[in-house]
Formats: structure tokens, C-alpha cells, sequence
């Protein structure tokens, strides 16, 4: 018995394939599945899905990486490990915050202002935002106040200002950290 073309198996497993932009092997396996009996190219296409799920899942895993490094986080902080019962001010905040991190976490994060007095978690709260959308797969950089009026100052110095802003322009979400520490 000769494989049906558009079975599901076969079809589930070219569709990974496509996923990850092999289109030539798309070509190839259709062709070979087709000599094949049902029975076996299912099989083969079982396998095929499952090396291909594997692929994409590591893939995605080093796009997170990449976009958490890239972010220049001092420090790593999640969500999870923020007590918004630590004051008044703080549980006041979380049902705002709270769906401000769905949004990043979708990758759909709005413009936010943290102020308060120290120590309440407005780093702690901007890392977590950006950790989220790291992991929506989302461009985003940390940095200090300080520390990009120090390049922006310098980068005007060496005649360099537009380029130096470029890259400040060029993450999705940008987290500006300190602002008060900034005359």
C-alpha cells in the first residue's frame, strides 16, 4: 500500500519541517514517503515531528538567551520571587503590575513609570517586566540613567551621538533604571 498524500501524520510532520524553513527536505520527504508504505511512512514521519519538535524547542531556548543576554540585566529577577505584601504601597500596585507583566509576557507591553521612595522593588518590578518579555521572545534593554547619559555625552564628544542613540532606538522595550540618581 502506497502512502495518501495529505495524511496526517505526514502532513503534521512537513509542517515542523516548513517550520523550520527546510523547504528542500519538504520536497525530499514527500517524495520518499510517498514510495513508502502508510504504515511505515507514518512511522517516519512520527519520528520526523518529534526531531523537529526537539529543534524548535532548542531553538527557542537559545532566542531566549540570547535576548536575556542581550538585554544586559545586572541581575535576573522574576515575578515569583517579588512580595507585594512587603508594604501598603506595594499591595496597592499588583493588580496593575500584575497585568502589565501579562502584556510583556505576551510581548504587548505598554509605556510604565515606577515611582516611589527606595526600596520598594521598582528595579526589582522593571527587570521582572523585561525578564517577561525576554521570554516573549522580545527585544529589550537595561540600563542606567547615569550610565546612557555617560555614552550619550561621550558618543556627542566623539561626534558619534546619532549612532549611540541608534542603539538605545533599537530594542522594543527599553528600561531606564535610576532616573532620580540624574541631575
Amino acid at each position: 500500500m502506497k502512502l495518501k498524500l495529505g495524511t496526517e501524520p505526514q502532513e503534521r510532520a512537513i509542517a515542523r519541517i516548513l517550520e523550520l524553513k527546510m523547504n528542500y527536505w519538504v520536497d525530499t520527504m514527500r517524495a520518499d514517503l510517498a514510495k513508502m508504505p502508510q504504515d511505515e511512512a507514518n512511522r517516519i514521519s512520527e519520528h520526523v515531528m518529534a526531531w523537529a519538535d526537539a529543534e524548535i524547542r532548542e531553538r527557542a531556548t537559545i532566542t531566549i538567551a540570547a535576548k536575556i543576554n542581550a538585554a544586559k540585566f545586572i541581575k535576573i529577577q522574576t515575578i515569583d520571587q517579588f512580595d507585594f505584601d512587603v508594604c501598603i504601597s506595594t499591595r496597592k500596585l499588583k493588580k496593575t503590575y500584575l497585568d502589565l507583566h501579562e502584556k510583556a509576557k505576551s510581548g504587548e507591553l505598554s509605556r510604565a513609570i515606577f515611582i516611589g521612595q527606595a526600596g520598594l522593588g521598582k528595579t526589582h518590578l522593571a527587570r521582572a517586566l523585561g525578564y517577561a518579555a525576554c521570554q516573549a521572545k522580545t527585544n529589550v534593554l537595561f540600563s542606567t540613567a547615569a550610565k546612557i547619559t555617560n555614552k550619550l555625552a561621550t558618543a556627542k564628544s566623539i561626534h558619534n551621538l546619532e549612532s549611540e542613540i541608534n542603539k538605545f532606538k533599537r530594542p522594543r522595550i527599553l528600561i531606564i533604571d535610576e532616573l532620580g540618581y540624574v541631575n
